[in-house]
């Protein structure tokens, strides 16, 4: 059974080399194998995360290990989606066609996309297209990085770098679970930030958000750019400093990273964790259930349509985005 007539081929946003956004074309494309574990989705709108802006260029450099050296071996990008069920493998059962689902899937910048049938939510039809696929990566990741912090109601809670997509949801998601949250931003973002449930919010240009006389419970560096062991020693005994993301180059930023994480957590009053994400779908659902509380909502910056793919994907490498970046694909009608 399907949802509607499929054609044979689609359109997919593809870059073939490392760097430029101006590399990422729309072309036509085969469409997704089905295969027996997963579902055919008509991809209605994507968002996008910092994961999308190094995959792009290729940074740090270690990425081109993996995924090619001199040209890049998926030509696919985007990964965060939101759209309709339009045809089950054979071994699906638990979604149906017509169903509207969010997720991640390799290839999400295209009109249609064949994720596991495991890793897909259900979407509430009070929340639209472009918010759903704004949660998937950035609400997982604030998610899980308050986890791993052990964040607990009555905590202080340093959220470093407020504004991107992760950090927006770091704000509203310690807030959720009592915390007391100081943030960073620019001043430019700062009523964004406060809005979000910020009980301090900092100009990072300004203030020096480690300078403070009571020391922070956990403190989420997002963008890895605090340093590391003045930062763990603004935290309680036993507090933990979460790094999302990494700083110091595209050579060896990432390694001489990993290689302090185990200096900093030695004569320090607090711990400094590195930490990965991911998507499961428990967290997924933990996270609309927040949406329906109205206790999180991702900010969208901007909504771009498919044809400005470059558009939405320049302002991504800038590094300026405030909340997300979401593309519209499909049509509701």
């Amino acid at each position: 059974m399907t949802y509607e007539t499929l054609p044979d081929q689609m359109r997919a946003a593809l870059a073939y080399q490392w760097g430029s956004p101006e590399n990422i074309s729309i072309e036509s494309s085969p469409m997704p194998t089905l295969e027996p574990d997963r579902v055919l989705v008509k991809v209605m709108a994507v968002g996008l995360n910092a994961a999308d802006k190094h995959l792009l260029l290729g940074t740090p450099y270690i990425v081109r290990l993996q995924h090619g050296l001199r040209r890049r071996k998926d030509q696919r990008i985007g990964h965060d989606f939101a759209g309709i069920v339009v045809q089950m493998g054979e071994e699906c059962s638990r979604l149906a066609v017509g169903d509207a689902v969010f997720g991640v899937d390799t290839g999400a910048v295209a009109e249609y996309v064949a994720p596991r049938e495991k890793n897909l939510c259900l979407k509430p039809a009070a929340i639209s297209w472009e918010h759903a696929a704004a949660i998937p990566i950035s609400g997982c990741t604030a998610f899980q990085a308050l986890d791993k912090a052990g964040v607990a109601p009555g905590m202080h809670v340093l959220i470093h770098g407020g504004s991107g997509g992760v950090g927006t949801a770091a704000v509203q998601l310690a807030k959720a679970r009592g915390g007391t949250v100081t943030a960073t931003c620019s001043a430019a973002n700062r009523d964004l930030v406060a809005s979000l449930g910020a009980d301090t919010v900092l100009d990072y240009r300004a203030r020096d958000p480690l300078a403070v006389t009571h020391p922070y419970d956990a403190i989420l560096d997002v963008g890895g750019n605090l340093k590391n062991r003045r930062a763990a020693n603004s935290l309680v005994p036993g507090g933990s400093m979460i790094k999302i993301g990494y700083s110091g180059g595209n050579w060896l930023g990432p390694i001489v990273q990993l290689g302090t994480h185990y200096a900093v957590n030695i004569g320090t009053a607090g711990t400094m964790h590195m930490f990965l994400a991911s998507t499961p779908l428990d967290v997924l659902e933990q996270l609309i259930a927040l949406v329906s509380e109205g206790k999180f909502i991702p900010p969208v910056e901007r909504v771009y349509p498919f044809e400005q793919t470059q558009e939405a994907y320049t302002r991504l490498v800038s590094g300026r985005t405030v909340g997300k970046s979401v593309i519209r694909i499909g049509s509701d009608t």
